[in-house]
């Protein structure tokens, strides 16, 4: 195996690692975004009942 099949092979891998990290930190993202706006709603209506 030469150097520049072995340096393709590497780079597709840390593609593969980052479009991975990318896609997790999405999802987390989106949940995050969904328990603040919950959190917000609930706290709104704490504070009208008061």
């Amino acid at each position: 195996m030469n150097s520049l099949s072995t340096a393709l092979i590497i780079q597709i891998v840390l593609c593969v690692i980052l479009f991975g990290f990318l896609f997790y930190f999405m999802s987390k993202n989106s949940e995050l975004k969904k328990e603040i706006s919950s959190r917000t709603k609930n706290s709104t209506t704490k504070g009208s009942e008061d």
